[in-house]
């Protein structure tokens, strides 16, 4: 291995094996020589533990089950059944695991204010734990830490207004006693709900954070998120600060974020390098042929970069706009009546220049 961290610049060859491949070795060749599966696997150990994670998401839109059920730890060894409990293995339960230890990981962060021991875990300090006035803290702070990430950002989108008070992750009385079961509420006007009788919008963001800048916790080397249409069944408004939750989670250590999007209302156009047009020039839908570009380099004045920036153009036109009045009617007087005046309109108008200079 302190050969291998050494060899930073060269190109290593990798071969795997898989089920029902015809391939059956595994090796790894470093400048035409051929090392075998031991160093293989020591090198792939190596990465796995430098590089960051990647997490895809094509949607938000997850289910919560009825109750997120654990199997207590006394009970594994002495009865192999109830390991076969189809609320246990379901794959959705499974999901709900992880996130209740990010959470977990979370509220130690957030009340301490520094990184937590690496082995905090919901199975061991919750599911198992004897002290149920440790329980039930630890479980209030679960709920604090989630609504302070959850409910502040949700009332910026929506302007101070909210369709709950209060998310809480709660014990499910009455259950197998071989089980702890757990569900999530939300409650709002001394009422309390399931998340899916709440709004699409508000499931997608509840979603999102959870499963961003939550499982943000979950990782020691980074992540790079990879997302398909991020906030494209939301408004206007609220893109854009999605947009700024994007930013945020990417200015985090080591983090990176890459999307796609349609929308010119999550395109951070401050950062032209970082934006790519990406088209299929293939004319079968069955054999896509995906080419990628830096709009940057794009060739100047082509109708393939003019469609593309038109609606960066007009974003930006209209948050220029948005600046010269509290109201549309106090913006078109002042645009009409300091059309000549070398002061906001100017400067505005030189925001709008320089980016087409950027570009073109």
């Amino acid at each position: 291995m302190i050969y291998l961290k050494k060899a930073r610049h060269y190109i290593y060859p990798l071969v795997y094996s898989f089920d029902n491949s015809i391939c059956t070795e595994k090796y790894i060749k470093i400048n035409g020589k051929n090392y075998g599966d031991e160093i293989a696997t020591a090198f792939l150990n190596y990465l796995k533990n430098h590089i960051p994670e990647i997490v895809y998401y094509d949607d938000f839109m997850f289910d919560v089950p009825d109750k997120i059920r654990f199997l207590k730890s006394a009970t594994h060894a002495s009865n192999e059944e109830l390991k076969e409990d189809s609320f246990l293995s379901d794959k959705k339960n499974l999901l709900w695991h992880d996130i209740f230890n990010d959470l977990l990981i979370g509220s130690r962060k957030k009340r301490a204010g520094k990184e937590p021991k690496s082995d905090i875990n919901f199975q061991r300090d919750i599911v198992d734990c004897s002290d149920e006035d440790a329980v039930d803290q630890r479980l209030s702070s679960i709920n604090d830490y989630l609504n302070t990430v959850i409910t502040k950002d949700w009332e910026d989108i929506t302007g101070g207004k909210t369709v709950f008070d209060r998310f809480s992750v709660e014990k499910v009385t009455g259950s197998n006693p071989n089980f702890a079961d757990f569900c999530l509420k939300v409650k709002a006007k001394d009422r309390t709900f399931s998340l899916h009788e709440r709004s699409k919008g508000c499931r997608w963001f509840f979603f999102f954070k959870v499963l961003t800048d939550i499982r943000t916790n979950r990782s020691k080397s980074g992540i790079i998120f990879l997302l398909d249409e991020p906030a494209s069944n939301l408004h206007i408004h609220p893109q854009e600060k999605i947009l700024q939750s994007l930013q945020k989670l990417s200015s985090f250590d080591k983090n990176s974020v890459i999307y796609s999007t349609h929308s010119p209302y999550l395109i951070e156009e401050t950062h032209v390098d970082n934006l790519f047009i990406v088209r299929n020039e293939a004319s079968d839908c069955d054999d896509p042929k995906i080419l990628c570009s830096k709009i940057s380099q794009l060739d100047k004045g082509s109708d393939e970069l003019v469609r593309s920036v038109e609606p960066i153009l007009q974003k930006v036109v209209m948050n220029q706009v948005k600046q010269l009045g509290k109201n549309w009617q106090e913006r078109i007087l002042k645009i009409c009546n300091t059309t000549k005046e070398t002061g906001i309109i100017a400067e505005s108008v030189q925001k709008i220049i320089n980016l087409v200079q950027t570009i073109f």
